[in-house]
């Protein structure tokens, strides 16, 4: 049956990861990630859709506790965790794919986010983990905000905090737009690879944005 513009429960592997892979083929930081774990020569600047894959680490975050939804019959899709739940890691995943060097540049983004998580947070707060649009349909006005607004009112109503990572500047913008302020920044791959995770001597690597609505 369609789903409207509602915050429906999902655990549709297969579903999710079609919707991830349309959002974020083209992103930074995932193409990035994806031409170190499956190799591919610098020379290589149209990556095959055929190698963006999400299926395992979807399946981490729905073991661990992580709360997934879609909207607009899957025109987007979220996943949340909610206070207290510890993220799942994907060094298991990445540690069986990447060289140590590699392997060092795809974690600094977690490593700083936890520094930043442990010194800033002192309460329990929401998590953000994944925002994806299914760029293959023709948007429907609310499909988005269907997702995120009622998990905000419900932070807010119970004094909880609500953080999420920006991996590019349009990200950090509808954040923004969403309410979410950012408290830190810094750049991965600077020197290495441009802002589209192509190897590129001196190039301006990845803008990060670590983001908060603080409520409590």
């Amino acid at each position: 049956m369609k789903s409207n513009n509602t915050l429906n429960p999902t655990n549709d592997v297969q579903k999710l990861n079609e919707v991830m892979v349309s959002a974020f083929k083209n992103v930074g930081f995932i193409r990035f990630l994806t031409r170190r774990i499956n190799e591919l020569s610098p020379d290589v600047i149209q990556i095959d859709e055929s190698y963006f894959t999400f299926q395992e680490r979807i399946n981490e975050h729905l073991n661990q506790g992580a709360q997934i939804f879609e909207s607009d019959d899957y025109g987007a899709v979220a996943i949340w965790y909610p206070p207290g739940v510890e993220v799942a890691t994907n060094n298991r995943i990445l540690e069986k794919a990447l060289s140590q060097e590699a392997l060092n540049q795809v974690t600094e983004l977690s490593i700083k986010s936890k520094k930043f998580k442990r010194d800033y947070f002192k309460k329990q707060y929401w998590y953000l983990n994944t925002l994806a649009r299914n760029m293959k349909k023709t948007p429907t006005k609310g499909s988005v905000s269907a997702l995120i607004y009622p998990i905000l009112v419900s932070a807010k109503n119970s004094n909880k905090s609500v953080y999420v990572e920006a991996i590019t500047s349009h990200a950090r913008d509808i954040y923004f737009h969403l309410g979410f302020e950012v408290r830190e920044s810094f750049t991965i791959g600077k020197g290495k690879i441009d802002s589209q995770g192509n190897d590129k001597e001196n190039g301006e690597g990845i803008e990060v944005f670590l983001m908060v609505i603080d409520n409590d």
